[in-house]
């Protein structure tokens, strides 16, 4: 049927690569632990290690909050870091990355 035109298709959206599997970050979505070991067939979806939140105010910034025990060093493109303690949250901008004590996560938006 007529449809709204669209200017443009959809983007994919903020993604994360950790090897070589993206996951789409949508609010919700969740990196685990058998994503950073490189190991489907030990999927445990019970702790993530890294979720897909909204920004409270401006909901087209997602971040990835930090789901583990341990500070993870955030890096922007620019080469600055930070560390993000339990329960902070990384923006997830384009070229940044998160390494964690099991592995690294690279950004893509």
């Amino acid at each position: 049927g007529p449809g709204s035109p669209r200017s443009s298709p959809r983007q994919p959206g903020p993604r994360c690569q950790v090897h070589d599997r993206v996951i789409l970050l949508d609010p919700g979505a969740a990196v685990f632990q058998h994503h950073l070991d490189n190991r489907p067939a030990d999927a445990n979806f019970d702790q993530p290690v890294l979720s897909a939140v909204a920004h409270p105010t401006d909901p087209t910034i997602i971040g990835l909050r930090n789901d583990t025990s341990k500070d993870m060093s955030y890096t922007r493109k620019d080469g600055s870091s930070s560390q993000i303690p339990p329960g902070g949250t990384a923006m997830v901008a384009d070229g940044a990355s998160l390494v964690t004590s099991q592995g690294t996560i690279r950004m893509r938006v």
